[in-house]
């Protein structure tokens, strides 16, 4: 017999002063069976970095074809592309080919070694995207 996916649910306030967006939401998120706790707390922050109104978690580490998070404008072009833990280079060629910005989110815990270094914030390191049209 096949486990069924946990529901989460979570109220998230977010103020985001250096975007200008204040918004409450109340979120329902499916936690896959082999998706651990801290992937799934990962998925939250990353939902609470880059929250919009149009900002929605996609099917997950079941679908191939779509990432952990994206953002989709109302003519259905993929705005924003979110990818959690470490993808295959394949994938994150997909996801600059596709949306006008990508990010990717890890677990730095989980590395041997960190794969960028910088300076800035925490908050606004998360920010950088890995690929930007204009």
């Amino acid at each position: 017999m096949a486990l069924s996916a946990r529901i989460c649910k979570a109220d998230l306030n977010v103020v985001d002063m250096d975007r200008h967006y204040y918004q409450q939401h109340s979120l329902t998120i499916a936690q896959h069976p082999s998706e651990t706790n801290e992937r799934l707390m990962l998925r939250l922050l990353a939902f609470a970095l880059h929250a919009s109104d149009m900002l929605s978690f996609c099917k997950g580490i079941s679908t191939e074809d779509e990432p952990d998070l994206w953002q989709k404008s109302l003519s259905d072009e993929i705005e924003l592309w979110i990818e959690l833990g470490l993808p295959s280079e394949k994938r994150l060629k997909k996801a600059c080919g596709r949306a006008k910005k990508s990010y990717c989110l890890h677990l730095r815990h989980r590395l041997r070694r960190p794969m960028v270094e910088t300076d800035a914030k925490p908050s606004r390191a998360l920010r950088q995207p890995l690929h930007q049209t204009h």
